[in-house]
C-alpha cells in the first residue's frame, strides 16, 4: 500500500493544497524551474507519458504527482498509470534477481537509474520508430 498511498498523497496536496504545502515542496527542493517545466508538460499532450516516466524512473516523483494533482490530471488515469509504472519498476528488479540471483542486485543498485533511463529512451524510441517510421 505505500507504492500507492504517496502517490496519492502528492496527487491530494497538489490538487487541493498547492498554495499552502505544494509550492512549499517544490521550494525545499529548490526545484522552481523543474516544477515549472513539469506543469508545461502536464499541460500537453505527453502527461501521461511522464507520469509514467516518473513512476518508472529516477525522475522525482514526488514532484510528478504533485503536478498531476496541480494540473488537475483525472484520479483514475493518475492511479492506473501510476500503479504500473512503480509497479513494473518493482516487477522488473524483482525478475532480474529471481533469473539472475542476488549478485545482479548489487548491479542494480550501482546501475539502477541508468538502467532505467537506457530502458525509457528505447521504449520512447520504438513508438516513435514504430509511429512515424513504420507506417
Amino acid at each position: 500500500m505505500d507504492l500507492f498511498s504517496g502517490g496519492v498523497a502528492g496527487y491530494y496536496i497538489g490538487f487541493a493544497l498547492m498554495e499552502s504545502i505544494g509550492i512549499k515542496i517544490v521550494e525545499f527542493y529548490n526545484a522552481q524551474e523543474v516544477w515549472a517545466r513539469v506543469v508545461a508538460t502536464y499541460r500537453g499532450e505527453a502527461a501521461m507519458w511522464f507520469l509514467g516516466g516518473a513512476a518508472f524512473t529516477p525522475i522525482p516523483y514526488k514532484i510528478a504527482t504533485i503536478a498531476a494533482g496541480a494540473t488537475q490530471m483525472p484520479s483514475v488515469p493518475f492511479i492506473i498509470i501510476s500503479s504500473l509504472g512503480k509497479a513494473s519498476r518493482f516487477f522488473l528488479v524483482g525478475g532480474l534477481i529471481y533469473f539472475f540471483g542476488p549478485k545482479v542486485k548489487l548491479y542494480i543498485d550501482k546501475y539502477f537509474d541508468k538502467l532505467s533511463i537506457a530502458f525509457l529512451t528505447l521504449l520512447i524510441g520504438g513508438f516513435i520508430l514504430i509511429k512515424y517510421l513504420l507506417r
